[in-house]
């Protein structure tokens, strides 16, 4: 017996001046072993550190870093006012970088949207790497609370800002002289760093986040503390399923509460209720479970753990009886992604989707 529950999957692609959200739902079919777990202020930019003084900047490192914070203040202030020369954008950013920042504005003017509220940039001198004497890369993990208002009335919230903490790397290049930003590149979940071309571009908030993808940019403490959450969920999800020990299914299970919150809790129990009314529990070895967190959004009080799962040899039993049916896709591997919320003082499990199914190899970047 298979099963699927609804799973929803988010992805929103940003390349420093654009936000790019894609939302799929799968279809929803009979219940599944645990495969598939059912289902502004004034704009700024907030610096980590303080500006380097004329005697740093001598230095390439903190001239590089320089350039890169003087781009991300340019298009802040270009897309809250609308217009791409306001900010000195176009002397502090050339190529790709100033192209796209451009055409994010004239989608935003197109959609008569601008932007209000502040990114806090990360980056300090460790971040920049230098590949010759001209060109610079940087890494950095940039909090986004920019969101989209009308341009006509800015109380007027379009898209509100979501909080998000994720990746952007920049290439950073010395032309006459000075440093100016050539490149932005965002990971996707893949790492690819693409973003869809107009007319694929739709108009959500245009600003410099994220994701989710890999690298992490979890501070450490909220990293450890989601993933302690997930992996309590997983337990208890197995033990509520019946794997791991005998007896019925137990949609009751306290763990469950201790564990998750709406929509999983709803639905972990709901799958539970329908195999202990059938008189059937799952038995057999569990999935093994590779996990990091990847991002974050809310300003931190909701983290986007990923699970590269291989598959466990359970199946599904009548109760009191010795054999189970067959799981044909045990060993198999798939990459799933789950929504840790904080919910008072502790981490609970909000949501978990399979972003993909079949993959030949999974693994944590720790691995």
């Amino acid at each position: 017996m298979t099963a699927r529950r609804c799973l929803r999957r988010s992805i929103v692609a940003v390349v420093l001046a654009a936000v790019v959200t894609a939302c799929t739902g799968a279809d929803q079919g009979d219940p599944q072993p645990p495969s598939a777990l059912g289902t502004a202020g004034a704009t700024s930019l907030e610096l980590s550190e303080p500006a380097p003084t004329s005697s740093a900047l001598a230095s390439p490192q903190h001239a590089a870093l320089a350039a890169y914070e003087e781009y991300m203040a340019a298009t802040v202030e270009a897309l809250s006012s609308g217009e791409a020369e306001v900010g000195g954008l176009s002397s502090v950013a050339d190529g790709q970088a100033l192209a796209q920042a451009r055409r994010r504005l004239r989608a935003n003017r197109r959609d008569d949207v601008v932007v209000t509220g502040a990114l806090a940039s990360s980056a300090t001198v460790a971040d920049v790497r230098f590949n010759g004497e001209r060109t610079a890369r940087l890494s950095d993990c940039v909090l986004n609370g920019l969101e989209q208002v009308a341009a006509d009335d800015q109380d007027r919230v379009v898209t509100a800002a979501t909080g998000w903490r994720q990746p952007v790397e920049a290439t950073i290049e010395r032309r006459d002289g000075n440093w100016v930003v050539t490149r932005i590149k965002v990971p996707l979940r893949d790492g690819s760093g693409a973003v869809p071309p107009p007319p694929d571009d739709p108009p959500y908030l245009r600003g410099p986040a994220q994701g989710p993808a890999p690298p992490s940019c979890v501070p450490a403490n909220l990293a450890r503390q989601a993933v302690f959450a997930y992996e309590a969920f997983r337990d208890a999800y197995d033990a509520a399923l019946g794997i791991g020990r005998t007896g019925p299914a137990r949609p009751d299970l306290p763990a469950l509460a201790k564990t998750a919150v709406d929509p999983q809790l709803s639905g972990v129990r709901d799958f539970a209720e329908s195999l202990a009314a059938d008189g059937q529990a799952f038995r057999g070895d569990p999935d093994e479970h590779d996990l990091w967190a990847v991002s974050t959004n809310d300003s931190d009080h909701r983290v986007v753990v990923y699970d590269c799962v291989t598959i466990g040899t359970y199946g599904l039993a009548d109760v009191g009886a010795t054999e189970t049916v067959p799981n044909s896709d045990a060993g198999s591997r798939r990459l799933d992604a789950a929504g840790v919320v904080r919910h008072g003082d502790s981490w609970k499990v909000a949501g978990v989707s399979t972003l993909e199914e079949g993959l030949d190899e999974c693994t944590s970047p720790a691995r």
